[in-house]
């Protein structure tokens, strides 16, 4: 990650996305391996931050938009999709003894 960012900055640009496509990618990555493997759940939390980025970057490159607004724009939709996939509730999960122990009900 910080790779990506050093390329990014060293280029005079900025990205803003950056966290909201990491949750979005490591959500991806938990639903697709409860169901399959771990190497197509891997791929498929890849596989969509590699789509951002490459939407990002088109944006930036052939529309000649600057990246402060693009990745801002693509930071509010990502983060927005990815709150709609938890269904942002209180879940209370971990061990019985622990909830006793914090006085969780």
């Amino acid at each position: 990650m910080a790779v990506a960012t050093v390329f990014v900055l060293s280029a005079g640009e900025i990205d803003l996305s950056l966290g909201a496509v990491v949750a979005l990618s490591s959500l991806v990555t938990a639903d697709v391996m409860q169901s399959h493997g771990a190497v197509l759940a891997v791929a498929a939390g890849l596989g969509v931050g590699l789509g951002i980025g490459a939407v990002n970057g088109l944006f930036v490159t052939l529309l000649r938009l600057p990246s402060f607004l693009v990745t801002l724009a693509s930071m509010g939709l990502v983060a927005g999709l990815a709150r709609s996939i938890t269904d942002p509730r209180v879940r209370r999960g971990g061990e019985p003894e622990l909830h006793q122990h914090l006085r969780l009900r």
